[in-house]
């Protein structure tokens, strides 16, 4: 079944639980549909909120292990690109143990990349500043380097293998169009 007839299917759903559930069986399937050799370790989720082109909505998500996408506590951490009609951001889930104080370097390839600090309840977020600057780096990227320091002091450093994200992302250009115009 095609992603956007599951997603009208939950909508009929006669109860919010059973609406609830079908919607997060959608979702898991594609979780767990087996990763393209040429997307690299990116996943991508995509998501119909009603019937309309401008209900759909994608993820492109990348997680700094992927051998433990699943673990609970990765859950906190990973690079997300959101896109929705004409809005897109590029973000970096940091988890919740950075101290904010404190400087964070982000970098495609060795080159930096300009990201603001958010705070999102207990976690924290570095969201590219500029949005078509981030996604065009990361369509030729192979490697992303995320440093900051931990609350206690400690200085971390976290890699995502970027390679794949232009393969990832091809097809989904009119929806990202206001990351990659």
């Amino acid at each position: 079944m095609e992603i956007r007839e599951a997603f009208a299917a939950c909508r009929e759903k006669p109860t919010e639980m059973s609406r609830f559930l079908c919607h997060c069986s959608v979702v898991d399937r594609q979780c767990e549909t087996a990763l393209k050799p040429q997307h690299g370790q990116w996943r991508t989720i995509e998501v119909w909120h009603g019937e309309n082109e401008a209900d759909r909505e994608v993820f492109f998500h990348l997680a700094p292990r992927p051998e433990d996408l699943f673990a609970l506590e990765q859950f906190d951490q990973g690079i997300i690109v959101s896109c929705l009609v004409n809005t897109s951001a590029v973000t970096i889930h940091l988890g919740e143990t950075i101290d904010i104080l404190r400087p964070v370097q982000v970098k495609l390839d060795g080159t930096p990349l300009a990201v603001e600090l958010v705070e999102e309840g207990i976690n924290v977020l570095a969201v590219a500043r500029d949005t078509e600057d981030a996604t065009l780096a990361l369509s030729s990227a192979n490697e992303m380097i995320v440093l900051y320091a931990d609350e206690g002091g400690d200085d971390v450093e976290v890699t995502y293998q970027t390679a794949g994200f232009a393969a990832a992302m091809s097809g989904w250009e009119p929806l990202c169009k206001a990351a990659i115009s």
